[in-house]
C-alpha cells in the first residue's frame, strides 16, 4: 500500500497532504504525555473515507475508536484507553478524485 509522508517540521502539528484512495499516511510518533486531535479536509470523492489507526511497533496497525470520516470534519477524541506510540491516517475508500489532507494537533495533558 503506498504511503504519504507526514510533515514533522513541527512535532506538535503532524500533517499528511493529499492522501489518495487506498493510501496511508506514514507513522507519526505521538509525543509523550500528550493528547492529539485530528482534522480531515479535501476532496473525498465518491465514497471517500479516512480512518485513524494506531500501532505500538510501527508495523501492526489497528483502527482507533474515532469513527471514520466520510466528509471534511474533526475526528472524535481517542478513547481514554487509547495511547498508541504511532498514529496514521488510512484512506480506505474513494475514487480517482480522492485527495484528503489530515492535520493533527498534540497538546500536553492537563
Amino acid at each position: 500500500m503506498p504511503v504519504t509522508n507526514v510533515d514533522n517540521s513541527s512535532p506538535q502539528l503532524p500533517k499528511w497532504t493529499n492522501i489518495p484512495n487506498g493510501n496511508t499516511g506514514s507513522a507519526w510518533q505521538m509525543p509523550p504525555f500528550r493528547t492529539a486531535f485530528f482534522q480531515a479536509f479535501g476532496t473525498f470523492g465518491v465514497g471517500g473515507s479516512v480512518q485513524l489507526e494506531g500501532s505500538n511497533d510501527g508495523l501492526n496497525w489497528g483502527k482507533l475508536s474515532p469513527a471514520a470520516l466520510t466528509a471534511a470534519g474533526v475526528f472524535a477524541s481517542l478513547a481514554n484507553n487509547e495511547a498508541p506510540k504511532y498514529i496514521r491516517p488510512n484512506v480506505t475508500a474513494g475514487d480517482g478524485t480522492t485527495s484528503i489532507t489530515v492535520v493533527g494537533f498534540a497538546q500536553e495533558n492537563r
